[in-house]
């Protein structure tokens, strides 16, 4: 059990240190003959110059909620949108395990089918894994041929855990709790993985250490809310983290609100044995100026980042209303402090011990450690 003495909630909103322990650089990038992306919702770098990421058309553009594959091949300075792999209200995701081997999952709309594709020659060829009229909410890539799609649809319960640990060619289906609707997951090895979702209205952190066949399911000690619920969470995880496979953070933000109430709720919990307990070492709520906590990364034990956005009141909640700060810890989440961001940045992964995000115009953010 994670001792009530170990972590001290907090409720911080500071300015910022005059010189944080990372830097920050941004790196303008264009997209070359792209026909759906206008900006990068996400990033995966894998070397100093080769990188994956996720193309999108914002709202209020021509053709809004519409997403692609793209790739570079320079350090993120020109992208290339890859064929085949255009997505309409829903985004595509990548999953690699060194610049050469990954997965990618995209939804086919002519088929109506999720379709989960893999390459060993970095993103060259791409070959389909044998999984037909499968929707895919998550999944990972582990590497040499080990990886796991979870499969859910409402139309199709319980959900599923597929796992393959011969690049595909055979895969192992376990049932995940009933009734459970899956969000974020996340394995931090062949065997360990926590996979965050609703029960009911319960938010629960479902926790496995042999390959999916059982669960253990821990529901999270949630911020007090007014409002009511009548069917889901109030409250959803967002983001999740494990650094090793002993501790691990995640953010939930609250997605259900009562009559004129205008705060949005958004806490950081953090496990110390494996999922097994979670603690809340952080909370943030201004009615004045709703905010919420877009992602959380940690990239070891002690430094972590949060992205959060503080929304303008009266305003729609367009990105270009929301003014943007990246909250930082160094103490393992007992303090946090901010710097604002000129622009909005997301879908962060790590890489060589720091984290590469995407940003509107192809800008892509890269937040590194000082030496």
């Amino acid at each position: 059990m994670l001792a009530a003495a170990a972590i001290t909630p907090v409720v911080l909103q500071a300015a910022g240190a005059p010189n944080p322990p990372f830097t920050l650089t941004w790196t303008q990038g264009r997209c070359v003959k792209c026909q759906t992306a206008k900006e990068l919702a996400g990033v995966e770098l894998l070397s100093e110059q080769e990188a994956w990421g996720i193309g999108y058309d914002p709202p209020g553009e021509t053709g809004s909620g519409d997403y692609v594959i793209v790739h570079s091949r320079d350090g993120g300075e020109t992208w290339r949108e890859l064929p085949s792999t255009y997505q309409h209200n829903g985004a595509p995701a990548v999953s690699f395990s060194d610049k050469r081997s990954g997965w990618l999952t995209f939804f086919d709309m002519n088929s109506a089918e999720g379709r989960l594709l893999q390459t060993n020659d970095g993103g060259i060829h791409w070959n389909r894994l044998p999984l037909r009229n499968r929707f895919f909410s998550a999944f990972q890539y582990l590497g040499q041929g080990t990886g796991y799609a979870v499969e859910f649809s409402p139309y199709k319960t319980p959900a599923h855990l597929l796992a393959t640990r011969d690049y595909g060619q055979h895969w192992d289906s376990s049932p995940l709790p009933n009734d459970l609707k899956p969000g974020p997951m996340v394995f931090v090895n062949d065997r360990h993985g926590i996979l965050a979702g609703c029960v009911g209205h319960d938010t629960v952190i479902a926790r496995t250490f042999d390959r999916g066949r059982h669960w253990a399911l821990t529901p999270l000690d949630l911020p007090p809310s007014g409002a009511a619920v009548n069917e889901g969470c109030g409250f959803e995880v967002d983001s999740l983290d494990l650094v090793d496979d002993q501790q691990g953070w995640l953010v939930v933000n609250q997605h259900v609100f009562g009559l004129d109430d205008n705060r949005e709720i958004s806490a950081v919990y953090r496990t110390a044995d494996g999922g097994s307990t979670w603690m809340q070492v952080f909370e943030e709520s201004n009615p004045e100026s709703p905010q919420f906590f877009a992602n959380l990364w940690f990239l070891n034990p002690r430094l972590g980042f949060i992205m959060k956005g503080i929304q303008s009141t009266g305003t729609q909640a367009f990105q270009e209303e929301i003014r943007w700060e990246l909250l930082y810890t160094t103490d393992s989440g007992q303090t946090w402090q901010g710097t604002e961001l000129p622009r909005a940045a997301g879908g962060c992964h790590q890489y060589h011990g720091g984290l590469a995000c995407g940003s509107a115009d192809f800008r892509l953010l890269k937040i590194s450690p000082r030496q």
